[in-house]
């Protein structure tokens, strides 16, 4: 063996019988090398990109090119951008003599956890015909060496788990009945588009079960009541209805929808990935940290269609969160209680008299669709934060995110939906058939009909790629 000093025999970090319990595939009376062991190892990150199901970035190219050719007047159809990888590259060396083994850890190094931390992950390393590092076992000679990691532990990929600020990488190498080891910190740190970092979102891929769970943090404001009469809901009720409205629509799962003539068609909630297809959950939280910019709810008794808006994710623009002249307010959705009770009276009006519902009834027949019109707005406001991140490289007023994909004109037009043989039309889409939620159309659709794109599901799981590394 070699010479252990006796502050580390002692337990400097543990005693060597608790160590090699607590470290499994090690000798059972494995202890710490001292400074003069006859070997050395160390680990290094090379900055890295991590992105879940290795999903493309955004066709700014495509984009470019489409909104540049006037005569095209067919809707935009996105090809593929950048391409996203889930990998990272870790930079071993083994010095001055080889070693017998080699285990890499993914440590939570958080001190509740003890000095050393809590291994949350061990892999043991040998040499490949590649010349890089592959999970394996037997001796490593000394060298420079590249071990690529896709960021799963066991079949699992938790974005938010990469992000945590104290997780650390452990390479130790083991000689005889000694070892030494050295850590680095990962770093990981969310995208970053114009100012903003995309730190409202992450993910967890199950490749086993080929499962994706979002979690979409997101920020309410509570902007009360506008006009005369009781509110028929309360804005904790606002705030529940959003979070059911963005999981149903953002999950491409609403009831009556049964199949899409859309480019990218409607799978029940699915995605196709070059990783293979995965059924995807969005699930919306409520909070105020880490979270989108925050969107006001507010109820509308007026009669007046109220017109929500998201502008606060556009990049190159100058307007933030309560500019003022810009529809009062550049984050706000409207629930148009007055607008639809205002509607459904006018309705009952014209019934004949034996027939004509209760006050009762028509404000119950208002209320459920307002409620539809909510849930819907919301996820289609909502889903700004989404375009508008994704397509960061596509700046100034007429962005992708304003100007809806391009199916609505831009901002020297009020944004107005383009009529026949205009550039962006969106046809008319048949009964049975989705719409796209983050599209305008020149005509009325069911709200229950709206579902994100496969396209907008992507670039939101896209938004939840992790850089490592310095």
């Amino acid at each position: 063996m070699y010479k252990i000093t006796k502050e580390t025999a002692g337990g400097l970090l543990l005693d060597p019988a608790t160590l090699s319990n607590s470290l499994p595939g090690f000798p059972p009376d494995i202890t710490r090398c001292t400074a003069d062991c006859p070997f050395n190892v160390r680990i290094d990150i090379i900055e890295s990109v991590l992105t879940p199901l290795e999903i493309d970035g955004f066709d700014i190219a495509g984009w470019n090119t489409w909104r540049r050719n006037k005569t095209d007047v067919t809707p935009f159809v996105p090809g593929a951008g950048p391409p996203g990888r889930e990998l990272v590259t870790f930079a071993i060396q083994v010095r001055d003599d080889g070693v017998d083994q080699l285990f890499v850890e993914l440590v939570d190094g958080r001190s509740v956890h003890g000095p050393d931390g809590l291994t949350l992950k061990r892999w043991q390393l040998g040499t490949s015909s590649s010349g890089y590092l592959a999970v394996g076992s037997g001796a490593v000679p000394e060298g420079s060496y590249q071990w690529l990691w896709d960021g799963y532990v066991d079949d699992v990929l938790s974005t938010k788990l990469l992000k945590m600020a104290n997780l650390q990488i452990r390479v130790v190498g083991v000689k005889g009945q000694a070892f030494r080891d050295h850590r680095a910190a990962l770093r990981g740190r969310p995208f970053t588009g114009c100012r903003e970092p995309a730190d409202w979102v992450d993910v967890i891929v199950d490749r086993g079960a080929r499962t994706v769970d979002v979690e979409w943090r997101i920020a309410f404001d509570d902007g009360g009541v506008d006009g005369r009469g009781t509110s028929p809901r309360s804005y904790a009720v606002l705030q529940a209805m959003a979070l059911v409205g963005i999981a149903r629509h953002w999950g491409r799962n609403a009831s009556n929808v049964s199949s899409s003539t859309l480019s990218v068609p409607l799978s029940e909630g699915r995605i196709t990935t070059s990783n293979g297809s995965y059924q995807v959950a969005v699930k919306p939280v409520a909070q105020q940290q880490d979270a989108t910019p925050s969107m006001t709810l507010e109820v509308s008794m007026k009669e007046d269609f109220g017109r929500s808006v998201n502008s606060s994710c556009a990049c190159g623009v100058g307007f933030v969160r309560g500019a003022g002249d810009l529809f009062s307010d550049t984050t706000r959705t409207w629930y148009s209680y007055g607008y639809f009770l205002a509607r459904e009276e006018q309705i009952n009006a014209k019934r004949p008299t034996a027939s004509q519902k209760s006050q009762s009834a028509v404000a119950a027949d208002a209320q459920a669709k307002a409620d539809a019109d909510f849930e819907q707005t919301i996820a289609h406001e909502m889903g700004h934060a989404v375009l508008a991140t994704y397509a960061f490289e596509s700046e100034g007023a007429d962005n992708y995110s304003w100007v809806h994909k391009g199916s609505s004109q831009g901002l020297t037009s009020g944004y107005d939906t383009p009529s026949t043989g205009e550039k962006g039309y969106e046809a008319p889409i048949g009964s049975g058939t989705a719409a796209d939620l983050m599209k305008y159309y020149d005509f009325y659709i069911n709200p229950d009909r709206y579902i994100a794109a496969e396209y907008d599901v992507k670039a939101l799981i896209w938004l939840s790629n992790v850089t490592v590394g310095r």
